[in-house]
């Protein structure tokens, strides 16, 4: 599933997910990954599901799963919740989440916040933003996604470029010729 997925080729990865969880429902790092890549692919609400089936079999993963979550609720434009995951996340072992962080505090007005979680993962991630484009697509977010995430960090002060690609998509979408 990840392979595909990450080859830019999410409907095959789907696919195998749906068919690995059909026939091994009760493992939960399957549940937790596939959740994870329902959610990348646009399917905020079942991929939230798979998540929490996961953290409830198994709390030992919450640190990951509280982030992604976080996530989640970041794209249904849910920033209360997405707040109070994040901060259950395990920032220290996954650097992405200090991005996650600071974009939902950006989003929340909070702007101490999200600088200080921008700080951090800038600290960790200085080139990040130099490929913004490549990061999102590689990720395999819908154009709505990536747009909204790259809102909210412009708003947590990260350096995401002007305009794009998934901000031109949809602007060609909205105004075919």
């Amino acid at each position: 599933m990840m392979a595909p997925f990450f080859a830019q080729q999410p409907d095959e990865a789907l696919e195998v997910g749906e068919r690995a969880v059909a026939l091994n429902p009760n493992d939960t790092e399957l549940l937790g990954e596939f959740g994870t890549r329902l959610g990348q692919a646009g399917a905020w609400q079942r991929g939230a599901e798979l998540l929490e089936q996961a953290l409830a079999r198994n709390p030992g993963h919450s640190g990951y799963y509280s982030g992604t979550l976080a996530v989640y609720a970041y794209m249904q434009h849910d920033y209360a919740r997405a707040e109070s995951l994040i901060r259950q996340a395990a920032l220290e072992k996954f650097p992405l989440y200090h991005f996650v962080a600071a974009v939902i505090y950006g989003q929340l007005g909070k702007a101490s916040e999200a600088a200080e979680a921008r700080d951090e993962f800038l600290r960790m991630r200085p080139t990040i933003f130099e490929r913004w484009d490549d990061e999102m697509a590689k990720r395999n977010y819908r154009p709505e996604d990536a747009a909204h995430f790259a809102e909210g960090a412009r708003k947590a002060g990260f350096p995401v470029p002007t305009w794009t690609a998934a901000e031109a998509a949809l602007q060609a979408a909205a105004h075919p010729r």
